[in-house]
């Protein structure tokens, strides 16, 4: 293996201390973006003989889109038909100045969110649409009273399954509106033993210094299923009050790119270190800081938090399973808040709760969905070291508790997991292991969607400071580029068991990447 000499090693060592930490700058004004650092003319790798690469053509078969499953919907969500044109009532995008979003979505509920500025309830509608022009199938309509801080979550149940919905908030009451929310929609899980294809958008690493988010809005425009966050959405490193942190996470889900991706789908979450604070000082935070980050989390992402008893003691999470049929079942993590730092060389490693971990592991093993898709904050990746320093901030770093999740999959034959990932300013293919069964699963990093720095090491392989075999090894990986403002868009079809990736340079229009990833 290639090891750099003293000198280029010492750069090397610099540059990798910035992985997946942009750093805060201070707050720009709207519509300002810090381009420094940022890569758009770096260009693809893609592996000329991967190692792992199956043989012939991926299956044939094709499982439908999700609106051509046969389900009777009127007798399941019972509408009541109305002439109702939302879009004839004018937008206020000064009251409702964050956009909308849905969460949480399972076979016949979700949770919608909006954020009011000033005072006074707003009344959200949900329909579909109806068989003649202005003609719509209203299924819910409920008044709603901001929380403090102009929030608004509201839980809707007695859905169809495999439905797409719209739905907007309102000022006034029915009929005479007087202003409303942008527009939004969401699809509901498909039910059990049921397959389609699912679309999804994937994003990381937003920094609010790079605004407008432009791989967003295009990626809104994909016509997504499911939108997965997954993690540094925002960049709070600075932060300290609640009006500090309120004021980050406004820049972020007031921009276009936000604006427009959350209303085009409904959206799982995933928190990293920025939420609170770069990672170097993460685990050093006072109580109270940790307390104000988190409330602005559930605050302002249509969330549901759960109450659970984690290390001994009652916690507010979020992770969780949402089942989509025999299709995809989306396994959000939390790869941040729970771990004991202490614990990390030993052979009880905890990179997350022994009781997540167990939630897991049960629900792996018992999932009828073809694709097991984890939503993991950052790599779990053999990533080779050097140059991929700093693995005490990664699964890798926890290597006990990684090899025993690992094995488990292996072990107990479990096919078809995937790993979308973020953190790391930079977008990947890869096999979570260059060899032995682990190779059979996948990791897919994700984005970027608007980060301020590129991730160093592809620049090190390019300089000729690291070889590309100690990079970026074939055995592994399919495609790299440190591009930052990048759409992931990810289409799952249980039928033929494939996976479409394609990234998208936002910036340039240039296709990144765009293959079908299958296993023999």
């Amino acid at each position: 293996m290639h090891r750099p000499a003293p000198a280029s090693l010492a750069l090397l060592l610099a540059l990798a201390a910035s992985l997946g930490c942009d750093g805060e700058e201070p707050l720009p004004d709207a519509g300002t973006r810090t381009d420094a650092g940022r890569r758009t003319d770096a260009g693809p790798f893609v592996c000329p003989n991967p190692a792992w690469a199956p043989t012939g053509a991926p299956p044939t078969p094709a499982a439908p889109a999700i609106d051509a499953l046969t389900i009777d919907r009127d007798a399941l969500d019972t509408p009541t038909v109305e002439t109702f044109d939302a879009a004839a009532i004018a937008e206020d995008a000064a009251t409702f100045d964050l956009g909308v979003q849905a969460g949480a979505m399972r076979e016949t509920s979700a949770l919608l969110w909006t954020h009011r500025a000033g005072a006074g309830d707003v009344t959200l509608r949900v329909w579909r649409d109806g068989d003649a022009a202005g003609e719509v199938r209203l299924v819910d309509e409920q008044v709603a009273t901001p929380e403090d801080g102009g929030f608004v979550h509201v839980s809707v149940s007695d859905l169809a399954p495999a439905t797409r919905y719209r739905y907007a908030f309102f000022l006034g009451t029915s009929p005479g509106f007087t202003g409303r929310s942008v527009i939004g929609r969401f699809t509901t899980a498909i039910p059990a033993g049921e397959v389609a294809t699912i679309r999804v958008a994937a994003t990381t690493c937003t920094n609010q210094a790079t605004r407008p988010f432009e791989a967003l809005s295009l990626m809104a425009a994909e016509d997504p299923d499911v939108v997965v966050q997954l993690g540094d959405m925002t960049y709070n490193d600075s932060a300290r009050t609640v009006d500090e942190y309120r004021q980050r996470w406004a820049l972020n889900l007031g921009d276009e790119g936000y604006r427009a991706l959350l209303a085009s789908a409904g959206a799982y979450f995933t928190w990293d270190d920025h939420e609170l604070t770069d990672s170097d000082g993460y685990y050093d935070q006072p109580q109270s800081r940790v307390d104000i980050a988190h409330d602005a989390f559930f605050a302002n992402l249509a969330i549901e938090p759960v109450d659970r008893t984690i290390h001994g003691a009652t916690r507010r999470t979020f992770w969780g399973a949402y089942p989509w049929g025999d299709a995809v079942d989306f396994i959000v993590l939390d790869s941040r808040s729970e771990r004991i730092v202490d614990s990390r060389e030993g052979p009880d490693a905890r990179y997350i709760s022994e009781e997540q971990l167990a939630f897991l592991q049960d629900r792996l093993m018992n999932s009828t969905a073809r694709f097991k898709v984890i939503l993991n904050s950052v790599p779990i990746a053999n990533l080779p070291l050097p140059p991929w320093e700093f693995e005490e901030d990664r699964w890798q770093g926890y290597a006990a508790q990684r090899t025993r999740l690992i094995d488990f999959i292996t072990s107990n034959g479990i096919e078809d997991v995937v790993f979308l990932t973020g953190d790391f300013h930079l977008g990947y293919v890869a096999r979570v292991e260059p060899e032995g069964a682990g190779r059979s699963i996948w990791e897919i990093a994700v984005g970027p969607g608007g980060s301020r720095s590129a991730n160093p090491v592809p620049a090190l392989v390019e300089g000729g400071l690291v070889d590309l075999q100690d990079g970026f090894p074939c055995e592994m990986f399919d495609y790299y580029s440190d591009a930052t403002d990048v759409t992931t868009t990810l289409d799952f079809d249980p039928v033929a068991g494939t996976i479409h990736v394609r990234f998208v340079e936002a910036l340039t229009g240039e296709v990144l990447y765009d293959n079908v990833l299958y296993n023999e």
